[in-house]
């Protein structure tokens, strides 16, 4: 075998091996969480409790969290409506309505 040949199928070789480790870029389909983007009402869900009492809940928080208790829906919009309006508002400069609490319920099926 020639030096030429031997050239040549060492380019055979490492053209097979290049494609075979190809770089494949990740696609980042990542969602922006819920803290970091502007808000809609339609992200919310609220459930009337059997204590009486309304509690909210956006869809990314975990199936346990909530925010409540409020009395009528009229409290359950406003809040929703705070939430909306100040995630319009650059991370710095956001003021949360002071009538959210946060709520832990172990067993929600029980609660509501």
């Amino acid at each position: 075998m020639t030096s030429e040949d031997r050239k040549l199928e060492m380019s055979k070789f490492f053209r097979k091996r290049e494609n075979k480790i190809s770089i494949k870029h990740p696609v980042s389909e990542t969602k922006v969480p819920w803290y970091k983007r502007p808000l809609d009402k339609s992200e919310f869900t609220y459930k009337l409790a059997k204590n009486g009492r309304y509690y909210v809940r956006h869809n990314e928080w975990s199936k346990r969290v909530w925010i409540g208790p409020y009395k009528d829906i009229s409290g359950v919009n406003s809040i929703i409506d705070s939430y909306v309006t100040e995630s319009l508002k650059g991370s710095l400069n956001r003021g949360y309505n002071e009538g959210i609490h946060s709520v832990i319920i172990d067993n929600p099926e029980e609660f509501f």
